[in-house]
């Protein structure tokens, strides 16, 4: 068609050159967003853990019940379990439940092999354990237990029973990180969070690897 004098408008090469760039950007955008989603869901898992522990400590203090929390590796859930009855199990309450993602995104559990530092905390708190759990609630899962007791301290689930006998009192590190690959045990986004055994102070850590260092980013006293 032939333009009016004096009239301006684009022709057709340059309007499909317009939207291939439009094109192009978008693609770009939507690269970049999902590679920092990847990147932040390290950091996402990590603080709603911090929470969820703070929470259980804080139940535990104010309402003078052991707060058990169980990261469960086989069903990828993070719960809050009320133990009621110190001499039985069957009795317990789930009083929160988060789903987590899957191995191929996030880890909850020690070290990758490519951080061999630990967390600088004020002592040294062990790596996480997981074990079989013996919980009605997590029977045979491969469960991680750390239980807020009434007096402050934090223990483990204990190796005899599902009641907590044998349980022992010491601190925590649980390690969240991307693996590199799927399947890979190395991570590139690293964090932690050490729970103290002696007063159930939780800190959050970063892992930076230019530095080799740890960084503690989200302290809880």
């Amino acid at each position: 068609m032939l333009r009016k004098n004096g009239e301006q408008g684009f022709s057709i090469i340059e309007l499909v050159g317009v939207m291939t760039l439009i094109g192009i950007m978008s693609a770009i955008s939507i690269f970049y967003l999902n590679t920092n989603k990847k990147l932040l869901a390290a950091e996402e898992q990590a603080i709603r853990l911090s929470d969820i522990l703070q929470e259980a400590r804080q139940k535990a203090f104010t309402q003078k019940q052991v707060m058990r929390v169980e990261i469960n590796n086989t069903t990828r859930k993070i719960r809050i379990i009320e133990e009621k009855d110190p001499g039985m199990a069957t009795d317990d309450l789930v009083v929160r439940e988060m789903d987590f993602y899957g191995l191929d995104k996030i880890r909850f559990e020690t070290n990758p092999t490519n951080v061999t530092s630990v967390p600088t905390d004020t002592s040294p708190v062990p790596k996480v354990v997981f074990q079989s759990s013996m919980h009605p609630l997590s029977l045979g899962n491969s469960v991680a237990t750390i239980r807020f007791l009434r007096n402050g301290l934090v223990a483990n689930a204990g190796t005899v029973d599902a009641i907590g006998t044998g349980a022992t009192v010491g601190g925590v590190t649980v390690y969240v990180w991307k693996p590199t690959t799927i399947s890979a045990n190395t991570g590139d986004v690293v964090k932690a969070i050490t729970i103290s055994g002696g007063s159930g102070n939780i800190r959050m850590w970063e892992y930076r690897f230019p530095s080799n260092n740890w960084f503690d980013v989200r302290g809880i006293n």
